[in-house]
């Protein structure tokens, strides 16, 4: 089973370059958890969108991040604490960088980080 949210934009203090470390810009984040046969439907030992949305509002809160590898880490990282998270997809994209979307996704799971 898979749980995610999808398309969900905050403002984020990220970048390198010094005009991204000045301001806020948009960034979407996409996240999708694999989870253990019966641990996405209801009742005491769910996994929850919440975990996931939980875990996006905690690595953005703690100030500027120069890179949006980073920020997938630290996310994955939080919900791949939870024992019935065995897969975590992040993608980061930054919206006002160019004209087009720049972003990155990445794939973490349980047995040791990236496949």
């Amino acid at each position: 089973m898979r749980v995610y949210v999808s398309d969900l934009v905050l403002p984020v203090r990220i970048g390198v370059h010094d005009r991204e470390r000045n301001a806020s810009q948009k960034v979407r984040f996409s996240v999708a958890v694999e989870v253990g046969p019966g641990r996405a439907s209801a009742g005491s030992d769910y996994f929850s969108y919440e975990i996931i949305m939980d875990a996006i509002a905690e690595a953005t809160s703690g100030g500027h991040v120069d890179l949006a590898e980073t920020l997938a880490e630290r996310i994955a990282a939080t919900i791949l604490h939870d024992s019935r998270a065995e897969r975590v997809t992040v993608k980061v994209e930054k919206l006002e960088i160019a004209a087009g979307i720049l972003g990155i996704e990445l794939v973490f799971d349980r047995e040791g980080g990236r496949p």
